[in-house]
């Protein structure tokens, strides 16, 4: 996956099959724009967290974007 198509994922807009990146541009509200994430307590095995740290680092984000992103993409795919 390119950084843009993670970053497009981490911003919570999927990409359809097929698509390589697509960029839509949205005027948030001041609020959405303001409001600071939330801190979570997760547990995950050594090799999937070390899996998510390489990847995050592949593609110059964080290790909670990556893990946003994911979530994202998995809830839209499941929700069909």
């Amino acid at each position: 996956m390119e950084k843009v198509e993670a970053d497009a994922l981490e911003d919570g807009e999927p990409l359809p099959d097929g698509v390589i990146c697509q960029y839509i541009f949205v005027d948030l509200p001041p609020a959405v724009k303001k409001t600071p994430p939330v801190h979570v307590s997760i547990s995950l095995k050594p090799n999937v967290l070390a899996d998510i740290d390489s990847f995050a680092d592949e593609m110059g984000l964080t290790r909670s974007g990556i893990i946003a992103a994911g979530m994202r993409d998995y809830i839209s795919r499941m929700r069909g």
